[in-house]
């Protein structure tokens, strides 16, 4: 668009300086490791359905002592059939990232001294990831690959652990939020103050 800039474009521009004057504040802030540090984790959140294509958004955010190292928005290759199986989706992306950053952090020498937690928010998603795989008659139609969450879970690389919507750091990847939802999950996110960071 470079090459003929229209009013659109002019208009984003305007759009994203007023932005950026808004928050000036928020800035990404990394911390030596503390007792108040907890090393890896992660949160994995997924919308179902929302997009015009019905596919669902995953959403994946990690933090290494309380500060965002990855993040990821993206839309699902598959159309999920429940509000489970798109978390459960997004919680098999974030154990391929949960493995890559362990490797990551153990080839920098420091390495995870147990599983590393990832914060989800769908009881269901938890369950298949901790039981036999297809476990539930409602989980027999997910692809196998997509079953990945399990296995990482059963080798010891991450657990899935409930946390409450209003707590998920990831909803922000998924959706728009109103924008008092929105400040308060970006502070968390940056300002390390997530009740479960």
């Amino acid at each position: 668009f470079c090459a003929s800039a229209g009013k659109p474009h002019w208009a984003a521009l305007h759009h994203l300086m007023e932005y950026l004057d808004a928050h000036s504040s928020f800035k990404l802030t990394y911390r030596k490791r503390s007792a108040l540090s907890n090393g890896l984790t992660g949160f994995a959140d997924s919308d179902w359905a929302m997009s015009l294509s019905r596919r669902s958004t995953t959403g994946n955010l990690f933090l290494y002592n309380r500060s965002p190292i990855s993040w990821r928005s993206k839309l699902q290759k598959t159309i999920a059939l429940s509000t489970a199986e798109a978390e459960y989706y997004s919680a098999s992306t974030a154990a391929v990232e949960v493995i890559y950053l362990r490797y990551l952090l153990r080839s920098m020498g420091f390495a995870p001294k147990s599983w590393t937690p990832v914060y989800e928010d769908n009881n269901a998603c938890i369950e298949w990831s901790n039981n036999i795989i297809g476990g539930r008659e409602r989980a027999k139609h997910i692809d196998i690959r997509k079953h990945f969450a399990h296995e990482a879970v059963q080798n010891g690389h991450l657990r899935l652990i409930r946390v409450d919507t209003s707590k998920q750091l990831a909803d922000i990847f998924t959706k728009g939020l109103h924008p008092q939802a929105w400040t308060t999950c970006v502070k968390a996110i940056l300002g390390g103050k997530g009740e479960n960071t």
